[in-house]
């Protein structure tokens, strides 16, 4: 062990660069002056840290320092894992062990979460799979390389290569020579033997998940499964590392990259820091939800998305075909459709009288302060340099006239068994405003339609589908 100490004074701060074999250490007093550097083996380590009074530590997260941190933290210490493109800038000098223990002790700094035994069980469960993912893709691209070379094309996708396969081989096309049949049967195996493993890692991946809380939360955003979630928690564990969401989405490198100076704000393509497995993942969610689910959707009434224009020509309006073929576009042509089903005693607007004719002015004064908060919050969320504050300004405006214009209707709850549509509609309406701009419903100037919200959010109906 080697021991080069400077200073007298308790050490208050320590700087760790890890190796295979040996550690360097960079120990601070409360004054910021060096007091020890050491350099000691892997198994002098646990006791030259046990003499010492229990201080800071900051190690570079990297292969091996999850482990080597629980075992400092079990000493009484604090342990904080740096990232390393961090500590990088902070060397100064040529580099050397000594002055990468030094760098480590940065006063300001995001830390990496120290994982837990479990998190790097399943974290290491991903990084097979996702081995065993690459290899399987390089099998088939080399199945499909001999066979193009031989004049045999296939269909894109693993699956119509799959197909084809079997076919080759029992009855092989004259240019494909017996060597080459049997490296081919030989990859064949190979996927197999791959798609195997990969059966059972992702089976163990799914087990896990249903038996952790973290993943079960996860797994209720659309598009996210047992890979994905269970992908989170070993990387993040329960994401107290962040503050809040954009945090995340940064660290995975999927805000746009910036490069402002001056007054000037400079947003480029997304920056893709950071972990580019979950970054890969978060990405072919997206693409499912917002690409074929949607294009699934479409396809199962109508066969093309032409087809459905037929019926209407604004692909977003709601559309109801009966089974007589009739065509009913638009909400509240649907809405008192069902209501000639339900029958007086259950439909939700009255079938005559002034109540009927009132119901139309309130559904629509809701449905268009609805869209001027809507448009509100979609504006704030653009680029600040891109923003339209007059535009801002005058939804605002509108939407406090279609407020005061419902206010002055009078809305209120007449039957407290039984909701009509004005009073869902007009509840829905009010509580998102209230999320979204709250600033609008502020100060108790709608009394009436905030008394209407708060009964309606306390019945068993809404709670049941939280907006």
């Amino acid at each position: 062990m080697h021991t080069h100490q400077k200073s007298s004074d308790p050490v208050a701060t320590i700087g760790l660069d890890i190796g295979k074999n040996t550690f360097h250490l960079v120990g601070l007093d409360k004054r910021g002056s060096i007091a020890m550097r050491i350099k000691v083996s892997r198994n002098q380590l646990a006791r030259r840290l046990a003499n010492l009074s229990p201080c800071l530590v900051g190690l570079e997260a990297g292969s091996g320092s999850h482990h080597i941190a629980r075992q400092i933290q079990a000493l009484g210490h604090d342990v904080r894992l740096l990232p390393a493109q961090y500590v990088k800038p902070f060397l100064k000098g040529h580099k050397n062990d000594y002055r990468d223990a030094e760098a480590v002790q940065r006063p300001t700094m995001n830390f990496v979460a120290i994982k837990t035994p479990e998190q790097s069980d399943l974290l290491s469960l991903h990084r097979v799979r996702s081995r065993l993912v690459r290899q399987r893709t390089a099998v088939i691209n080399q199945i499909r390389g001999l066979l193009i070379e031989r004049g045999i094309t296939v269909r894109q996708a693993p699956g119509p290569l799959r197909k084809v396969l079997p076919e080759v081989l029992s009855s092989p096309p004259e240019a494909l020579s017996p060597r080459i049949l049997r490296l081919i049967a030989e990859l064949d195996q190979d996927w197999r033997r791959l798609d195997q493993r990969l059966e059972a890692l992702s089976a163990e991946i799914a087990s896990l998940s249903e038996d952790d809380c973290a993943c079960q939360r996860l797994m209720s955003v659309p598009g996210i499964g047992p890979i994905i979630s269970s992908a989170v928690v070993a990387a993040i564990g329960t994401g107290s590392g962040f503050k809040q969401g954009r945090d995340f989405a940064a660290w995975l490198g999927l805000v746009p990259k910036q490069e402002s100076t001056g007054d000037r704000t400079k947003l480029g393509r997304i920056s893709k820091r950071g972990n580019k497995y979950l970054r890969t993942l978060f990405v072919q969610a997206a693409h499912v939800v917002l690409e074929r689910r949607p294009a699934a959707a479409t396809r199962a009434p109508f066969s093309q998305a032409g087809e459905f224009r037929k019926f209407s020509a604004i692909g977003r309006m709601p559309v109801l075909v009966l089974a007589n073929g009739e065509i009913l576009i638009e909400s509240a042509t649907i809405l008192d459709y069902l209501d000639e089903i339900a029958g007086p005693g259950c439909a939700l607007i009255p079938a005559t009288g002034e109540e009927r004719r009132k119901s139309p002015r309130i559904l629509a004064s809701a449905t268009a302060a609805c869209d001027k908060a809507i448009a509100i919050n979609y504006e704030r969320r653009r680029p600040r340099e891109m923003i339209f504050v007059d535009w801002i300004a005058r939804c605002r405006a509108q939407l406090d006239a279609a407020l005061s214009k419902l206010e002055a209707l009078n809305l209120q709850l007449t039957d407290l068994c039984r909701l009509k549509q004005t009073e869902i509609t007009s509840a829905c309406m009010f509580g998102y405003i209230k999320r979204v701009e709250p600033d609008a419903v502020s100060g108790g100037r709608h009394p009436l339609l905030d008394r209407l919200s708060a009964v309606c959010e306390a019945r068993r109906e809404f709670k049941a589908c939280p907006q």
